[in-house]
């Protein structure tokens, strides 16, 4: 509906209200998607690093003789939010009468985490062979900070490499720009002409798909 508006208010062609009108609309579902996405990744990156420190003080606990309630009960205190709001619901589940099992499945999916996946997974076969469930969420707690460390490693070398895919696919917009502005008419020929339309939709394309491509090519799973 803006894109149609700013059309009719500065009297310009149809087919250039269309183009605005769809890219505002791409605009308008793509903006909000990102948007609850980084806040899902914020959040997700909380939580894991809470959950070390989170699995030791668990551990700490369970070695001094208190139960798996009793344990949990004092982490969820001690850990802030995020998780620590998700372990109380899960302690809430638990003295309500939940199945062990099933709190802890739910708080797994809850919460997203592919290394909270890794305790969970420790707790339920230690419910269910049996062992010493404070060595085992300590070793697990170690193997988190391990990848952690890791992963930042990565993150460090990868992060050149995702600097210089954005200057190259800086570089035609910055050049495109500079040859409007030097030679005007010849630029809105790209706006006005069918042809033109159809190379700029075009070079957008290419542009964000070159820009995909090189973040999917800079992520490494740990």
């Amino acid at each position: 509906m803006l894109g149609f508006a700013l059309g009719s208010r500065f009297g310009m062609p149809t087919s250039v209200s269309v183009l605005a009108a769809f890219a505002l609309l791409l605009i308008g579902w793509l903006i909000p998607r990102w948007w609850v996405s980084r806040k899902r990744a914020q959040r997700l990156e909380a939580v894991e690093k809470q959950l070390p420190n989170a699995l030791t003080t668990l551990a700490k606990s369970l070695r001094a003789g208190t139960g798996l309630i009793q344990a949990l009960d004092y982490t969820a205190q001690e850990t802030p939010e995020p998780l620590g709001a998700e372990l109380e619901q899960t302690l809430r589940e638990l003295r309500l009468g939940a199945n062990a099992e099933d709190a802890f499945a739910e708080l797994s999916a809850r919460v997203g985490s592919n290394d909270l996946d890794i305790a969970v997974t420790a707790i339920v076969i230690q419910r269910t062979v049996g062992g010493n469930l404070s060595e085992i969420l300590t070793n697990v707690s170690n193997t988190i900070r391990e990848r952690a460390k890791l992963y930042g490693e990565i993150k460090v070398l990868t992060s050149r490499q995702k600097l210089t895919g954005n200057l190259m696919a800086l570089i035609p917009v910055l050049i495109a720009v500079a040859f409007i502005g030097l030679n005007p008419d010849l630029g809105r020929l790209l706006i006005d002409t069918v042809p033109g339309r159809i190379a700029l939709a075009i070079g957008m394309a290419f542009e964000v798909f070159g820009l995909f491509l090189i973040r999917k090519f800079a992520q490494i799973d740990v």
